[in-house]
């Protein structure tokens, strides 16, 4: 029998942060420094096998361009060593870390992704539409106020569900992020 796969527009950023990869104390002295840390949680979550390669990939993706964005967000990704088709984390800093934002500020709220190469050649669609769906969620200031109050992982998935929410509400009236 086939499995069912959900439409792109059924897929919540749910089904890719597990409650292990919500930080939300994270600290780091810099950019390098935050990217080391974030392939260390990976690697120590066992999510992916190759903690240097991993970290390497991030470094040279940034190396393009920084993820960071105005709003105070980063959204880190590469490909990488995993058994994940597309899987992602949420850290937060409160004092916020200086990630090469192009206007000059901090970023406090860090969205990583990885997932496997083979998957992401097969079908950009899906990595695609998450990183759309993170962004759309970075641009709505409710949902980053809510993020940085959250003192538990349940908050921050309460706080992705409204978030979520608001989206649909946007897209019905006409108004769309993603």
């Amino acid at each position: 029998m086939k499995k069912k796969t959900k439409k792109t527009k059924d897929i919540s950023l749910l089904d890719i942060v597990p409650l292990e990869l919500i930080i939300l104390d994270f600290h780091a002295k810099d950019k390098n420094d935050a990217l080391k840390q974030i392939a260390n949680l990976f690697y120590e979550k066992n999510i992916v096998s190759d903690r240097d390669g991993f970290y390497e990939n991030l470094e040279m993706r940034e190396s393009i361009g920084s993820t960071a964005c105005q709003e105070g967000v980063a959204f880190p990704y590469t490909i990488s060593e995993t058994n994940h088709d597309v899987i992602a984390g949420i850290l937060i800093s409160r004092e916020g870390i200086d990630f090469d934002d192009m206007w000059g500020g901090l970023t406090h709220i860090f969205l990583p992704k990885t997932g496997r190469e083979e998957r992401w050649k097969m079908d950009h669609n899906t990595y695609l539409y998450y990183l759309s769906r993170t962004s759309s969620l970075a641009k709505i200031k409710n949902f980053r106020d809510e993020l940085m109050k959250a003192k538990s992982a349940d908050e921050v998935i309460s706080s992705i569900k409204k978030g979520e929410e608001e989206l649909l509400k946007r897209r019905n009236k006409g108004y769309v992020f993603e």
